[in-house]
Formats: structure tokens, sequence, C-alpha cells
């Protein structure tokens, strides 16, 4: 194995793994010193090709890989003492892993943890703070008990009509919350036999109606995923899973869908400026999609979110926004809910955004993955305010 010395030295001789270099010529530009087209290093000395740094002789073979399009090489180098020791095994805490798996939220998988229902590996019983390698298996073992199954069962997902009126959270003294309309009289469900969205809590059967009273006596608890401003009004989903929160609002995964009307009908030119590369407060945003739906009625595509994002960018375009509706937060759609009522978000709804989610910050959910940029949808966090 290479002693500290001997690799500092071999960083010197071989100085950049990643530098371009050019296929013409032993001496073109971007060549690297020492090394010749062929992509051996070369040394002033008519025998072995090797360079004495600080004292240790460096044998440099550099392999040279060319990929369409990219001059790019990756350098396998030797040292006299010995070969240089494989990349380090990746790790990450299993509570990490379990988040970024999209298994349950980081606070979750701790509780579950320290409940003793992790398993790593097929055998072992995963400890607070224990780091494993990042393609580990992991699997939450069903106990006697169903105290797993009970903690995970108790995430909620809210889907909300919210009117105008109405702040999204950190109402300040005299405003409303949206919360305040999580009740079991507003309440929207699918009944258990019927299938159909039938009446409020009061019409419900024993169970349904137990549930949407845990619910609405645990609303202010719900984490609101994407804010709307106090005048806009539609589709606004309040959460208890850490997973989903941080797929609609800790990354640009998700589309939200917006229906604006404004008070002219919008031209070509300022379409094609909506379309086109626009920046707040000094910061490029992502492209939106925008069209016209129908006289002054636009949609509005966005995978980001900033402060009043919409309002401002039509001002600047001399387009007063009259009102603004969302409709969409991924496959989720507000539909036919009437305002000011909510329902449960459904298992294929909830679904469907977790997997959008992860598979576009590069999490497989049955491997090891990178992890997304968290995000949360805390009362406090929540991105938005269209």
């Amino acid at each position: 194995m290479a002693s500290p010395a001997a690799r500092a030295a071999l960083t010197r001789v071989v100085p950049s793994a990643f530098g371009r270099l050019s296929r013409r010529g032993a001496r073109g530009r971007g060549a690297l010193d020492g090394v010749d087209p062929r992509g051996v290093a070369t040394s002033s000395s008519s025998g072995e090709k090797k360079k004495r740094v600080g004292g240790v002789a460096v044998r440099a073979t550099t392999r040279l890989s060319w990929s369409s399009g990219a001059r790019s090489f990756a350098a396998a180098a030797h040292v006299d003492d010995g070969e240089l020791p494989p990349h380090p095994i990746q790790t990450q805490r299993v509570s990490k892993l379990m988040s970024q798996r999209g298994m349950a939220s980081r606070r979750e998988a701790e509780a579950l943890i320290d409940r003793g229902d992790v398993i790593v590996n097929g055998g072992e019983v995963a400890t607070r703070g224990m780091k494993v390698a990042i393609d580990a298996t992991i699997d939450i073992a069903g106990d006697s008990d169903g105290g797993a199954n009970a903690l995970l069962a108790k995430k909620v997902t809210v889907v909300l009509n919210k009117p105008p009126g109405y702040v999204s959270n950190l109402p300040s003294r005299g405003e409303r919350e949206a919360s305040e309309l999580i009740t079991p009289r507003n309440a929207i469900y699918h009944h258990s036999t019927g299938g159909g969205v039938v009446g409020g809590g009061a019409d419900a059967d024993a169970a349904t109606r137990r549930k949407l009273e845990d619910v609405c006596r645990d609303a202010r608890a719900l984490n609101v995923c994407g804010r709307l401003d106090k005048d806009s009004r539609g589709l606004l989903v309040l959460t208890t899973d850490g997973v989903l929160a941080r797929a609609i609002v800790g990354g640009n995964e998700i589309p939200k869908v917006y229906e604006v009307v404004v008070d002219a009908i919008a031209t070509r030119e300022q379409l094609a400026a909506l379309n086109g590369p626009v920046a707040l407060d000094g910061e490029r945003l992502l492209p939106m999609r925008v069209e016209t739906l129908e006289g002054t009625t636009l949609r509005f595509e966005l995978r980001q979110g900033k402060k009043r994002q919409i309002r401002r960018l039509c001002e600047g375009l001399a387009l007063r926004v009259l009102d603004l509706r969302r409709v969409h937060v991924g496959t989720c759609d507000v539909g036919d809910l009437p305002e000011g009522r909510w329902r449960l978000m459904s298992e294929a709804e909830s679904a469907s955004i977790r997997a959008a989610g992860l598979a576009a910050a590069g999490n497989d959910p049955n491997r090891g993955g990178r992890g997304g940029r968290g995000g949360r949808g805390g009362r406090g966090r929540g991105r938005g305010g269209r």
C-alpha cells in the first residue's frame, strides 16, 4: 500500500486525472506535461519510464479513454511499493438512506430504528447513527404489536381547495389560517363501500368519521407543501409525510399548474417573454410553460416556486393578475372539490408524487442513491406564495 509520501508524489506526477488532452501531435495544446499522446508518462532517462519525485520512484501508466465529443481521460498510476488502495466504500446513515429511498422521513426512520424495527442486509438490527454502504438492503420488520406499521400509517396528506382571504400558514394577528378549514363539516370523502364522492364527515360511516376527526384534531400539525398567498386560491397540500413534502417542495421535480386571469389578452411577445429566460431578484429561474387557455386566462406550469413569482412576472409585462388558481400539484388535481372543502390525498396520488420526486433526485427506492437536496414542508418552510 502506498505511503503518504508516495501518494503526495503521485498527485504531483499525474497532476489531475481529468484535464483536457489534444488528440493531435506529441505536444498539442492541452497535453499534460510528462504524458505523450500514446498515454505513457515519460522521463528524461532512456531506461524504464519512471520519474523520481521526493525520493519515491513512480511508474505512471496513463490509459486514455475517449468519449464522444469529449476529450477526457482516466489515469491509472502505480507506485513501486504497491498498488493504490481501491476507492473507499461510500457509506451513509441508515436513517438518511431510508429517507432518500422514500421509506420514511428522517424523523420516522429514527423512531423505527429506536424501536429495533429496521434490519440491514437481511440480519443486522440497525442502531441510531449507524452507517452502512449506500447500496445496503434495508427492511422494516413487522413486529407482533404492529408498532412499525402503525407509526407509518399515521402519515396523513390533505388536499384543500383554499379560498382567497386565508393565509397558507404563519398567520399574523387577525388573519385566518387555511388549516382552520380542516373540519369534519368541510370534509369530502370516498365512501368505503360506494366508492363515490359523497357528502361531509357527518354522513360518513363510523370508521371514516373517526379518521376524519383524528385529522381535524391535529390539523395544525399538518405541514404546508408550497404556499399560496392570501389573495390566491386553489389546491393546497398539507401533510405529515416528510418524504412527500420533500418531493413537492425540496426540489424541482414536481410540476405545479396554475390558471391565471389577467386584465388583457396576452400578446405573442408577452407569451414569448414568459416562456423565455426570466430572472427575479438577480436569480435566473427555471423555464416555465405558459399558454393562453381562453381569452385572458393563461395556464402556467412551474417547477420552481418563488414568492409571488407569477404576479411579479406578469406585472413586469404590464399584465395585472385578477385571479390566480392552482389546479395541479403533480398528479394531484383539485378537480371538482368545492372551494373551502378538503379531502384526503389518495394512495395513487401520493405514490406518484413520491416516485417522481425520488426518480428525479437520482434515488432508486430499492438501492442506494445519491440523494436529492432535502427540503421541508414545515409550517414555516413551504415554498411558494404565487
